[in-house]
């Protein structure tokens, strides 16, 4: 292997929900997805903001939906890292959210023997932050150093640990596209219960809030409950057009003297489809 070339380059996809600032630090490769609205096909983040995405959903009566990048534009994205990296560590959102792996998987394999050798795929079993915080996992020990093997294990490690809960503004998008009926959306938006969601291979109902006041204290609940005496944590801050709840759940992480470092990251438009452009939540894993 030439000299001039850096040891491992990480690569992941925008249901990462990576934020600008930490992909630009480590040199992170971020691959977008498409967004479909209102006819119209988008790269997320590239040809439209996650701003303009939300003011367009807010605005359209239309289902919004992504797609994975194809398998081409992975080829691409490789064969430009390979010529700058030993090996490359492409880490993705979880098999059963997205066909994004599948698209990795594909480039992989069409490329040939010793390209392919040296391009190792991560299936997170996550999504947004979830991925996000294992992506900068990732890259912060390759930019130490790290063996990849070393790197795997880590990884394997935090994804069995690693608790994503979010919750909605609305139960509005969720209906809209097909998620629940609309008997229950309407029951759950007169009766302000909001459904506090996990993400562990796929998205899951974990129980739900009553009241808009009540969301911040259920999702510290959540933490604590997973949280023994003597654990440290690593957190992040997920939001979305909801500051004041963002704010809240700053605070009271903050004030945990087990945590050792708080993200805060915006939810992106590719979870955004789903679930609307106001959301809160809370990503953390145990070190």
């Amino acid at each position: 292997m030439e000299d001039k070339l850096k040891k491992i380059g990480i690569l992941t996809d925008t249901v990462s929900d990576l934020p600008d600032d930490i992909a630009a630090k480590y040199g992170i490769e971020v691959i977008p997805l498409k967004i479909h609205i209102d006819d119209k096909t988008y790269l997320a983040k590239k040809d439209i903001t996650d701003e303009q995405f939300f003011e367009m959903l807010s605005n359209t009566n239309t289902v919004a939906k992504t797609s994975q990048p194809s398998p081409y534009e992975f080829q691409v994205a490789y064969e430009k890292m390979l010529d700058a990296y030993e090996r490359v560590l492409s880490i993705h959102a979880s098999t059963e959210l997205s066909g994004t792996f599948q698209s990795a998987q594909i480039a992989k394999d069409t490329l040939e023997g010793k390209l392919s050798d040296r391009i190792t795929l991560f299936d997170t079993g996550q999504a947004s932050m979830g991925e996000g915080l294992i992506v900068v996992k990732a890259a912060e020990m390759a930019a130490a150093g790290e063996e990849e093997s070393k790197i795997i294990k880590e990884l394997e490690r935090i994804s069995k640990v690693i608790k994503t809960r979010f919750v909605p503004d609305t139960l509005k998008y969720l209906e809209r596209g097909g998620r629940i009926g609309k008997a229950s959306a309407f029951l759950g938006n007169i009766l302000s219960i909001k459904p506090l969601l996990g993400v562990d291979k796929i998205v899951y109902p974990v129980e739900k809030v009553r009241g808009g006041k009540n969301v911040v204290p259920k999702l510290l609940e959540q933490l604590g409950s997973s949280l023994k005496a003597a654990d440290r944590f690593r957190a992040c801050i997920l939001s979305s057009n909801m500051p004041e709840e963002e704010e809240q759940l700053r605070k009271a992480v903050s004030s945990d003297g087990r945590v050792v470092d708080i993200m805060d990251a915006k939810l992106g438009s590719v979870i955004g489809c789903h679930v609307g452009p106001k959301v809160i939540g809370l990503v953390w894993y145990t070190l």
